[in-house]
């Protein structure tokens, strides 16, 4: 069994068995099954406990391969680790607002030249509050991680940020409130 299918810009038709036929409709709806996850994940919302509850795995992840996790489970959701530093700052800035809004996923891309010069010491918390709603902003505006945030101790990659304020958030699990300083290491020495 053939069907004949004609080229829509006049150039003629060629035949195509059925078994082609069905493999290429397999292939366009596999397509778009995970398109359409792709977008629901990117429209998935997120409490503060599923956030704050996945912060220990990723910091455990982080000391044993020195290295952030391609991705993490968040609510049973795979995001990536660019998406979770958004959900963490954001989560972060929820928790002092005393706020239960949930954080709404976003398309974030890693950042384009990531690089570090910070030296070890402790954020305080309104400074680590501050840093958290500008990588928000950033977010926000660029879709994109920043190559660094500027810190009180230098300037941070991302990877140290994801790490930071997973600390900042097992904390906060630990003992209901937000940590009024962080320490911070410098992410050659993690």
């Amino acid at each position: 069994f053939s069907w004949t299918v004609f080229n829509i810009f006049g150039h003629g038709g060629g035949k195509i068995n059925r078994k082609s036929t069905l493999s290429v409709v397999s292939l366009i709806t596999l397509t778009l099954i995970l398109n359409v996850g792709a977008v629901s994940a990117a429209n998935s919302t997120f409490n503060s406990t599923s956030v704050v509850n996945s912060a220990d795995i990723v910091k455990n992840y982080v000391e044993t391969n020195h290295a952030v996790p391609n991705s993490v489970k968040v609510a049973n959701q795979d995001v990536t680790s660019a998406q979770y530093l958004y959900l963490l700052t954001s989560t972060v800035q929820n928790i002092n607002k005393s706020s239960n809004t949930p954080v709404t996923l976003k398309s974030v891309t890693s950042p384009t030249c990531s690089s570090e010069t910070v030296t070890s010491g402790t954020l305080t918390k309104n400074e680590y509050i501050t840093i958290a709603g500008k990588i928000v902003t950033f977010i926000n505006n660029y879709n994109r991680l920043p190559n660094y945030v500027t810190t009180s101790l230098g300037n941070m990659r991302y990877e140290n940020l994801v790490y930071t304020y997973s600390k900042i958030l097992i904390y906060y699990k630990s003992y209901n409130t937000m940590p009024n300083t962080v320490s911070i290491t410098p992410w050659n020495s993690i």
